[in-house]
């Protein structure tokens, strides 16, 4: 148990002591000051004053250093530090140790795992397990945290030590044991960690409150959690926090992907690409600091520390990783930049080896997005290994460039095959690209595809990016596909906002009129109310489909409505059309959300007073 004596401060000063001692020598009448700073001396565990000044002074050596902290250590815990139990041994039986010389061995014998023995040894003799560090550290229990020591912790907590007590200030800001296990600098002993978070709970240590559940979670990696709580709040994965704290790099302004990737929490930055997590977003930038990607954080945790979450970003999405950014970024509290990552670790061979070849490709894909064909080749003729399927997002969606698609088909790469879930035949129809559309269908791109989720290109035109009835890009794609082709359907139709075609097909085939999107099960009714073709919803219900036949995510026609990427104009009059035929304002779609509650969600006035005008009892 915690010895029954006054202890000194975290920084103690010896002109303080000796003030107060003049002090209460004129306070106590017919009593030298030798008596007094003897009695103080006492009360803090030293034999005489002397010891007292030596001991504040062995306390100060070091407090004014942040990073490899170097000064003289007294014998004992030199000796410990040294791991001779011998010499230990020896300077007990001596009696020539003060109160701070066991505390500081004890801290020591606690930060290397396998010196229990000394630490039983310190505290038989009166180590104080709620003692202080010295150098302006804090309390010795903080060295379990800083070296996520969770045996050694338990050792602490065992023999009375306080985990509990709020954050005290030191050079390092302020510190507390939670606050000091979630900040530690040590990388790749997450399962150390988490068993030091979770003594730390249930003992009932302060948690700072800065830190989030969500952070937390990914601190304790909790995946299942996080999980959870993404599903909850789907807004989550982008958030961006001010006062996210620690980092070996520091996190204020970055997201909980930069989180996962700093202490590579493998599980967590699944859970988080799985959920849409962008790998480049960018930190906020606040005081000239930030605008780092999570990879900066991976390669932070993998240098010295090989942590894994910079192999699994290269493996996982590395094609998609943009190794050009620039921040400047604070680490270990020194500010650097703008530099980029690989300029950042220049130094180190094997992060280099990991991001060379991302460097390269980010070069070529900023080459292709920008049209610029002449340095296109150049990268390829000097690095042939980095042309590949992958390459076709950054020519034809993100640069809408036909020279540089054309530049990818010419030095070999198949129009059918690509990386991305959407083919480049896909790519080109979903933002209505008709050049581009022309030009992959003389090279031969198969025009009935299917990407992963069974759609062909004609099925994507209108489905994402809804398009006025007319529009010519959208028509001349369109026609470009049924010329090389591709098999209509009414769906197709009605996205196209043809209701002539819609009219033949019903005719035709009135069977028809029961197709669903093979994607969440959207039905005829559902498309048109989606891309607000009013005239062929009209229709539609004068067929007879019912107003609040809903797919299998509960969504009706109305919720499609109002969630509609058309123009206001024509999901007004989609929406009219529906309540005027009986359509509830009221179902509960997916997650809950009523027509209602989406209108009011889009923030689209005349949108929500026209919902509103029908809600029940109004």
């Amino acid at each position: 148990m915690s010895n029954a004596r006054k202890r000194l401060p975290v920084k103690p000063s010896a002109e303080h002591l000796r003030k107060q001692a003049k002090r209460r020598q004129r306070l106590a009448e017919g009593r030298t000051l030798a008596d007094v700073q003897y009695e103080m001396a006492q009360e803090y565990g030293c034999r005489n004053w002397g010891e007292l000044m030596h001991v504040v002074e062995t306390m100060l050596r070091g407090a004014d250093q942040l990073s490899n902290v170097k000064y003289d250590w007294e014998a004992l815990p030199k000796a410990v530090n040294e791991d001779d139990i011998d010499r230990v041994r020896e300077i007990l039986a001596s009696g020539k140790f003060t109160q701070h010389d066991l505390d500081l061995g004890l801290a020591r014998a606690l930060y290397f795992p396998k010196r229990r023995e000394l630490a039983e040894l310190l505290v038989e003799h009166g180590a104080d397990v709620d003692g202080q560090y010295g150098s302006d550290y804090g309390p010795i229990v903080l060295v379990t945290g800083e070296g996520l020591n969770a045996d050694a912790l338990q050792f602490m907590i065992d023999h009375g030590c306080d985990v509990t007590f709020s954050p005290i200030k030191s050079k390092y800001g302020q510190a507390s044991p939670m606050g000091h296990t979630l900040g530690s600098y040590v990388r790749g002993r997450n399962e150390h960690k988490h068993r030091c978070i979770e003594i730390l709970e249930k003992h009932g240590a302060y948690m700072p409150p800065e830190v989030t559940p969500p952070m937390m979670a990914i601190h304790k990696g909790d995946a299942k959690l996080l999980k959870q709580m993404l599903r909850d709040d789907p807004g989550l994965v982008h958030r961006q926090f001010p006062d996210m704290p620690y980092g070996n790099i520091s996190l204020k302004g970055a997201t909980l992907f930069h989180l996962a990737a700093e202490y590579a929490e493998i599980e967590c930055i699944n859970v988080l690409l799985d959920h849409g997590a962008d790998i480049n977003v960018r930190a906020m930038v606040i005081d000239g600091v930030g605008g780092q990607t999570p990879v900066f954080h991976a390669a932070a945790a993998y240098d010295h520390w090989k942590a894994e979450a910079l192999p699994l970003l290269t493996e996982r999405v590395g094609e998609w990783l943009d190794t050009s950014v620039r921040a400047t970024v604070k680490r270990f509290d020194e500010r650097i930049g703008p530099v980029s990552v690989m300029e950042l670790y220049n130094k180190n061979t094997e992060i280099l080896e990991l991001l060379k070849p991302l460097d390269v490709k980010t070069k070529l894909k900023t080459a292709l997005r920008r049209g610029d064909t002449k340095s296109a080749n150049e990268l390829i003729d000097a690095h042939p290994e980095a042309l590949g399927i992958d390459l076709w997002p950054a020519a034809i969606i993100e640069g809408k460039s036909l020279e540089a698609t054309r530049l990818l088909a010419e030095r070999g790469l198949s129009v059918d095959q690509c990386t991305a879930p959407r083919k480049p035949l896909h790519l080109a129809v979903y933002p209505c690209l008709p050049e581009i559309v022309q030009y992959l269908l003389e090279q031969g791109a198969d025009p009935n595809q299917q990407n992963p989720l069974g759609e062909t290109p004609l099925e994507l035109l209108n489905a994402y990016e809804t398009r006025p009835v007319g529009d010519p890009d959208a028509s001349e794609i369109r026609q470009l596909l049924l010329e090389a082709g591709v098999k209509d359907s009414i769906l197709a139709a009605t996205r196209a906002g043809e209701i002539e075609t819609v009219k033949h097909f019903l005719s035709e085939s009135p069977e028809s009129i029961h197709q669903l999107v093979p994607i969440d099960g959207l039905s005829v009714l559902a498309v048109a109310a989606c891309c607000g073709r009013v005239e062929i919803v009209r229709l539609l219900l004068e067929k007879g489909m019912a107003v609040d036949g809903a797919n299998e995510l509960g969504n009706t026609p109305l919720w499609f409505a109002c969630r509609s990427l058309a123009s206001i104009a024509d999901r007004l009059e989609v929406a009219k059309v529906l309540l005027e035929a009986g359509a509830s304002v009221n179902h509960p779609c997916e997650d809950g959300e009523t027509p209602l509650e989406a209108a009011r969600n889009s923030n689209e006035l005349e949108l929500i007073a026209l919902l509103e005008s029908y809600f029940p009892g109004d």
